[in-house]
């Protein structure tokens, strides 16, 4: 949240252009490619597999696989409460779920 924060900052233009550079399709929603390619672009850092999941796990509150820009900006300006507590229970299924795909 705080490295979208910041990057939006940078850029200028707000979350509505953050989601609009985000979606590169146009489509109103962003998919994962879209996103991986979002946050290497704004952030440098090269994410797939298993952190790109969590991320999208985290970003999308509806659990469609895809992030609104409800979702989008619910979870950039999420700075604790109840956002954060049902982030950690989605995060907590992830891990049980990525711990019983390795266990296999």
């Amino acid at each position: 949240r705080d490295a979208l924060r910041r990057w939006v900052a940078r850029r200028g233009g707000g979350l509505r252009k953050a989601f609009r550079d985000a979606d590169r399709d146009g489509s109103g929603v962003v998919d994962a490619g879209e996103l991986r390619r979002f946050v290497e672009d704004a952030s440098g850092l090269d994410v797939g597999g298993r952190q790109l999941d969590a991320l999208l796990d985290l970003m999308d509150a509806d659990g469609d696989g895809r992030v609104s820009y409800y979702d989008f900006a619910a979870f950039a300006r999420a700075s604790g409460g109840e956002r954060d507590s049902a982030d950690a229970g989605r995060l907590a299924k992830l891990r049980a779920r990525l711990a019983k795909g390795a266990a296999r």
